[in-house]
C-alpha cells in the first residue's frame, strides 16, 4: 500500500514538472515579423510617395519604393528574378542627404523563450546600390525592454567596392540568441548618400524571424530520474 501512495506521489510530481516546462508555442515562431519588408505593399506604380511607404513610419522625406528595372539606375528585372525580388524595392531617393525609415515588433508573445534564453532570431536582406556611387543602405535591429535599447545587431552597407562598381544588390544575414529581457524591437532602414543630389543606396526582401532553441528532451529526463528514484527505493526496501 505504501509504494503504491509514493508512486501515486512521484507520478503527480512528475506530470506537475512537466506541466511547468511546456509552454504553448507561439503560431508566428518563423515567419517574418518585418510589415512590408519587401517593398510590395504599394500600387503607386513607379514608387510610393515621398514618406508614405506602407508599414514604415517614415522619419525624413525621400526614401521611397522603385520598380525594378524602371530606369538605367535601377537594378533590373533579371535581377530582381535571381534574388526573388519581386516588383519593387527601397530606395533612398531625392531627398535629404540621410533618410531612415522605422517600424517597432512586439516581442512579448515569444516572452517564455526570451527570458529563458531560449530564443534566437533570424534576419536577411538585400543590400546596395548604383554603379561606381559609394550610397549605402542597412537595417539595425535594436532589441529595447521598459528601461533602456539592450543591444543592436546591423545588415547591409554594401558600398561601390563590394558590389564590384556594378548596380545590384547582395545578401546578408545573421542568426544570433534574442537578449534575455527584451520586450521589444526596433527596426531602422536607413539610406545614407555619400555624393550628388540622389540617394542610390537600394535595399529589398527585408527579413526578421523568433525561432524557439531545442533544448535536451526535459519530459523524458524527468520521468527517467523518478523511476530512477522509484527504483532504489524499491531495492532499498528488499535488502
Amino acid at each position: 500500500m505504501k509504494r503504491n501512495r509514493l508512486f501515486a506521489y512521484a507520478l503527480s510530481g512528475c506530470m506537475l514538472l512537466i506541466s511547468l516546462t511546456s509552454f504553448a508555442m507561439p503560431a508566428h515562431f518563423g515567419q517574418n515579423l518585418i510589415i512590408n519588408g519587401g517593398a510590395e505593399v504599394d500600387a503607386a506604380g513607379r514608387g510610393s510617395a515621398l514618406g508614405l511607404v506602407p508599414g514604415w513610419v517614415s522619419q525624413q522625406n525621400g526614401a521611397m519604393v522603385i520598380r525594378y528595372g524602371a530606369n538605367l539606375h535601377s537594378p533590373t528585372i533579371e535581377q530582381s528574378s535571381q534574388l526573388n525580388g519581386g516588383v519593387q524595392f527601397f530606395a533612398g531617393g531625392a531627398g535629404m542627404r540621410d533618410v531612415y525609415m522605422q517600424q517597432f515588433i512586439d516581442l512579448k508573445p515569444f516572452s517564455d523563450w526570451i527570458d529563458l534564453g531560449r530564443a534566437k532570431f533570424q534576419a536577411m536582406g538585400w543590400f546596395g546600390g548604383f554603379g561606381n556611387k559609394d550610397d549605402t543602405a542597412g537595417i539595425s535591429l535594436t532589441f529595447l525592454n521598459d528601461q533602456q535599447d539592450l543591444v543592436s545587431y546591423r545588415l547591409g552597407d554594401i558600398d561601390a567596392f563590394a558590389r564590384g562598381n556594378k548596380t545590384g544588390l547582395i545578401f546578408q544575414d545573421m542568426n544570433e540568441f534574442v537578449p534575455i529581457g527584451a520586450t521589444q524591437l526596433m527596426v531602422t532602414l536607413d539610406f545614407h548618400r555619400m555624393s550628388g543630389d540622389y540617394n542610390y543606396a537600394y535595399a529589398d526582401n527585408l527579413f526578421f524571424s523568433i525561432n524557439s532553441v531545442p533544448e535536451p528532451n526535459t519530459v523524458g529526463l524527468i520521468i527517467l530520474g523518478m523511476v530512477g528514484i522509484l527504483g532504489g527505493w524499491s531495492r532499498r526496501r528488499q535488502i
